[in-house]
């Protein structure tokens, strides 16, 4: 075999540790590698054939904003004829989105005109705890059952740690509190086995927004905790609204049908003095506030909208 034959390039490609998969000029997937499999959860003869487009990675930026129409990197790099690069969020197939590095490139064919394009795609390091640090915390009775999260207590102990810190050695921390919103009214709808799935993708998706520094836990019943290190303010409300973004735009398939949640979020970053109940009373006022500013405006919008409607 020589070195040139093209099912050697195919092996190559095949075994990359990067996701990689090759569209024609309509953008109709025609190879896709083991490594997108892995990250998209999406098998080959799932999506060879198709068009990238057409609901399967959807990719969308931070703020949430879907990416297919007008800003993908690889439209893009088909329509200039040179490379981009973009960190996005990709539709796992879970319904989860996961925070991959993209980087298109124009293919050409021997008379240089672009026939299609490559994208390779790398997962980020996300707030997702190792495989071997769950087993631990499943070993000891540590993990929500549902979301395969740390658990009420261990994050209890978590912010009562980052408080000790803080107290000695002026450690500054904070915490993000993040509730599903008309949860019950979501499992009186469609079935607690519907919530539990969903639960699962709410939860995998917070994880993919936060860095790796961070540490994400179940608090309640359709309540989460995230522990942020060095987090400011500033840096929190970012937080608080790209989870509500990007879980906006995750969800389920139940029965032919798309489902999907919002969550809302509250913070508080920690403060001389601080014990947990005040620190965690902060979090939650926060997150009611926030709460009542979303039924205020959804009531203003449908205000302003209902003379329009009647007439």
């Amino acid at each position: 075999m020589r070195i040139d034959d093209p099912d050697i390039f195919r092996c190559i490609a095949e075994n990359l540790q990067l996701g990689l998969y090759l569209t024609d000029r309509d953008r109709r997937i025609v190879f896709w590698n083991r490594e997108a499999v892995r990250i998209s959860g999406y098998l080959s003869h799932e999506v060879v054939g198709r068009c990238c487009h057409e609901g399967l990675l959807t990719h969308c930026d931070v703020t949430g904003k879907i990416l297919c129409i007008s800003d993908c990197p690889m439209s893009k790099a088909m329509q200039e004829g040179t490379p981009h690069e973009a960190r996005v969020y990709l539709h796992h197939k879970g319904g989860h989105r996961v925070p991959v590095y993209v980087r298109a490139f124009p293919v050409r064919g021997l008379d240089g005109v672009v026939i299609g394009a490559v994208e390779m795609f790398e997962e980020q390091p996300t707030a997702l705890i190792s495989e071997r640090h769950e087993g631990i915390l499943a070993a000891h009775g540590l993990l929500e059952p549902v979301t395969r999260l740390p658990n009420h207590a261990i994050m209890q102990s978590q912010v009562r740690s980052s408080l000790n810190l803080y107290r000695e050695h002026g450690l500054p921390f904070g915490v993000l509190l993040i509730e599903i919103e008309q949860a019950r009214q979501f499992e009186e709808a469609h079935s607690p086995e519907a919530l539990r799935a969903i639960l699962q993708v709410v939860a995998r998706s917070i994880s993919h927004v936060l860095e790796s520094e961070c540490l994400l836990g179940h608090w309640a019943e359709n309540q989460f905790i995230a522990l942020v290190q060095g987090g400011s303010l500033v840096e929190l409300e970012r937080l608080r609204k790209q989870v509500r973004e990007l879980v906006s735009c995750s969800g389920i398939q139940w029965w032919g049908e798309q489902l999907s949640v919002k969550v809302e979020a509250g913070y508080a970053v920690a403060e001389p003095g601080d014990e947990l109940d005040s620190i965690l009373e902060r979090a939650q006022q926060s997150l009611q506030s926030h709460k009542a500013r979303d039924v205020a405006v959804a009531a203003s919008i449908e205000q302003q909208s209902g003379p329009a409607s009647e007439s």
